[in-house]
This record gives C-alpha cells, structure tokens and sequence, in this order.
C-alpha cells in the first residue's frame, strides 16, 4: 500500500482554516446583528457535528478504523447510515461547521475561500489518496459503492 499524501490530519486542517478565517472576520463586515443568521448559524453547526459524529457512529459500531492516515487497516466498507448519502461525512461535517462559523456566524462571505482551501485540500491530500487504497484493497465492492455514492453528498442510486 502506498502512503497518503497528507501531512496534516483533517481536524487540524480545519481548524488551520477557522484560525484564518478568524484573522480575516473584520475584513468586510456585511452584517451587524441578524437572529435569523444566529439560528441558521446554529442550525448549520449542530447538523455539521451530527453528520461527522454519525461518521464516526458508523466506524466504531462495524469496528473499522477511524485514523485518517491509516485507511489500509479499514476492515470493511461502511455503506450504512450516513454512507449511504456521503462517503465521507466526518470531512462533510468539518465543513458544514467551518461554513456555519467562519461565514455564517462571523457574517464574512470572504471566509468563504476557506472554506473552499478546506474542500480543495481534503480532496487532493486526504480523500483521493484514501479512495485510491480502498480500490485497491476493497476492489468492485467499494468501486460499486463509489458509483453509487457521492463523494461529498447525495445518492446516484435510483
């Protein structure tokens, strides 16, 4: 198995990615006091926790690895629950609360480039090498899971 390119685990990259959002908060600010994006805020947040804390759920209950530089000791693919709709809903989760903070709470659409380097570097440095070993050690079941899941959000299948 080859090793991943990542250096940095995901949590860590996040959490990079609110630093900078947090230094850049006052750069253009749009709005001052709105309940409505408080709630959508917090809204937005919780079901971001929700969906990378089902990830984990899923992991653990089927007692497969959850380490983000080890995916060659998954045992199995998980397809159920959450994995149904992402094949990869703790990075999902990540973003949906870096979203709900950074833009929607701080009110700086401009932070919406972090949240953007965030996707961009999870994809290239986490998932597409992650998705490369799982092919290779899980073959036509997780090829088949792939074609019939996205690999941020939403079903393929009919």
């Amino acid at each position: 198995m080859q090793a991943l390119e990542l250096k940095l685990p995901p949590p860590l990259v996040a959490f990079i990615m609110l630093a900078l959002a947090w230094w850049c908060r006052d750069v253009w600010p749009v709005a001052a006091d709105c309940v409505w994006l408080d709630v959508l805020a917090a809204l937005v947040l919780l079901q971001g926790v929700v969906i990378a804390m089902a990830g984990v759920y899923e992991f653990v209950r089927v007692d497969t690895t959850v380490h983000p530089f080890h995916p060659e000791h998954t045992q199995q693919v998980v397809t159920r629950g959450v994995y149904a709709f992402s094949r990869n809903p703790m990075y999902l989760g990540m973003l949906l609360c870096l979203v709900a903070v950074a833009v929607l709470y701080w009110r700086q659409p401009l932070n919406l480039l972090w949240c953007v380097a965030f996707y961009a570097y999870i994809n290239r440095f986490q998932i597409q090498p992650e998705e490369r070993m799982l092919a290779q050690k899980f073959g036509a079941p997780f090829q088949q899971y792939c074609q019939q899941v996205n690999r941020w959000f939403g079903s393929r299948a009919a």
